[in-house]
């Protein structure tokens, strides 16, 4: 399921869950991301991955806190059943949603790509290479997610790492 405006409404087939074609480029998570798989956060593919619905709002907490709160997702639930839904929302609004309503039943959980960001200035950069560092990643790791997300050369943000330290 391409997660974008004025993408598909319904359910992709499940033989979607790896790289297609027609939707463009998917990966299949397996399990929901958590704190120690920060290198999702710069994840460009859809991701989908299976929650309990007991550990749902907390999973959306998660990924509001690691992937960003804006993050587009959809809680799927009871795919190919008569009572399936869909509930499409930021990662934010869905754990506001979730928090408070226990969902019975099969949960998949589509996570939309990370944004395309071309708007990275210089300080923005060092600012999210900082943030990162602190975190406890490697300059290396660090500066690959940076560059992911901003649309820099990996290089030059490493370089720009250790400039800085």
């Amino acid at each position: 399921m391409r997660m974008k405006e004025g993408g598909p409404q319904g359910p992709p087939p499940f033989s979607c869950q790896a790289n297609s074609e027609p939707w463009g480029g998917s990966a299949d998570a397996g399990a929901a991301p958590d704190r120690r798989s920060c290198s999702v956060r710069a994840e460009k593919r859809t991701l989908v991955c299976y929650e309990s619905p007991h550990r749902l709002a907390d999973t959306l907490g998660l990924i509001a806190a690691v992937m960003g709160a804006d993050r587009r997702v959809c809680v799927a639930r009871e795919i190919t059943k008569l009572y399936e839904e869909f509930y499409r929302a930021t990662a934010y609004e869905a754990q506001q949603r979730y928090a408070n309503e226990n969902p019975k039943g099969e949960i998949t959980l589509v996570i939309g790509g990370a944004p395309v960001s071309s708007n990275w200035d210089k300080i923005r950069v060092l600012e999210e290479l900082e943030r990162l560092l602190d975190e406890g990643e490697s300059l290396s790791s660090a500066a690959k997610t940076v560059a992911n997300l901003s649309g820099w050369k990996k290089n030059m943000v490493y370089e720009m790492g250790l400039e800085e330290e």
